[in-house]
């Protein structure tokens, strides 16, 4: 079977993970949280990683994950909303399969992420509004590059893995 990925990247709370599960289970192949495969290989929480280790850290094991995305078989991988930022992993995660880009509106990230607050690290502390606000801005430009583009704003994750199946079967 010749090996193909299909990568969801985007901004944390556009629904990578849930819909990711959808699709490895549509598709018949395994899925694969990146945040929980670190946190297994670190032996502790995403949050106690960026605490005691750092965000620099953290995106050490990242890259540790996309570069060996060559060895394994297909799969379906939801990636943290900055694993696409670093070039690297960008061109893995190309080389190896599809990567589709998940997108929401505002409001909507926020809503979803707001009763997640403690464990999101980049967002916990004082004034986490702020913090989404700016991580957001700061993020969007660098979300380019992807294969697919679908957006989640209202969506159900049964119907976005749907559109990415359709988009799949006519590519």
């Amino acid at each position: 079977m010749k090996r193909v990925h299909l990568h969801l990247i985007g901004f944390m709370g556009s629904g990578k993970s849930e819909v990711g599960r959808i699709l490895a289970k549509r598709l018949n192949i395994p899925f694969v949280d990146a945040d929980r495969a670190i946190e297994r290989k670190a032996k502790m929480p995403v949050a106690e990683i960026f605490r005691r280790k750092g965000e620099k850290r953290f995106r050490e094991l990242e890259a540790e994950l996309a570069a060996k995305l060559g060895s394994s078989v297909s799969r379906v991988f939801a990636w943290g909303g900055g694993a696409w930022l670093s070039s690297g992993n960008r061109k893995n995660m190309l080389a190896s399969g599809t990567v589709v880009l998940l997108t929401c509106s505002e409001a909507e990230l926020w809503k979803r992420l707001e009763p997640e607050i403690p464990i999101r690290p980049l967002l916990c502390g004082t004034n986490p509004r702020e913090k989404f606000r700016k991580l957001l801005k700061a993020r969007q430009s660098a979300y380019k590059g992807a294969d697919m583009k679908v957006n989640t704003t209202r969506k159900r994750p049964d119907d976005i893995a749907g559109v990415i199946l359709k988009r799949l079967k006519n590519q």
